[in-house]
């Protein structure tokens, strides 16, 4: 029987920093993405000519103040408060949507609906919300 034999590979030579980004370079020039960076870089000065001109519009104005408000609102609620309403609201859609599909509730259905406690609860919070917005929309 032989004896096995013992064999050291040497390690596999290291790239450097040339080989490596000419590998870059030849890998994005075959996938078409160097041709669209190219394209892209080369005309930055056009699209943020067009970006600014827009921006300094009175519609751009209007359009980033209304992000920056919707922004500044969301800092005021609570992930919390956010997630219960969200949840609030999509299982509302999935019930509506089973309601629209059926034969309509009848009218002493559609009282027991509104005699619930869920139903009340949600239009104190809308007339509440309603009562706010009023307020300040006459400038209180």
């Amino acid at each position: 029987m032989a004896d096995s034999l013992e064999y050291d590979l040497p390690p596999a030579p290291f790239p450097g920093a040339t080989e490596e980004f000419a590998q870059l370079i030849e890998t994005l020039h075959a996938s078409g993405t160097l041709r669209v960076l190219n394209g892209f870089f080369g005309r930055l000065g056009d699209v943020s000519g067009v970006a600014m001109s827009e921006i300094n519009s009175p519609a751009g104005r209007n359009a980033l103040g209304a992000f920056l408000f919707i922004g500044e609102c969301l800092t005021k609620i609570s992930p919390d408060d956010l997630q219960r309403v969200t949840a609030g609201f999509a299982d509302g859609v999935k019930r509506a949507r089973s309601v629209l599909t059926e034969e309509p509730p009848g009218t002493l259905a559609l009282l027991r609906l509104a005699r619930a406690p869920e139903t009340r609860r949600t239009l104190a919070a809308m007339l509440v919300l309603l009562n706010s917005l009023g307020a300040a929309l006459r400038g209180k």
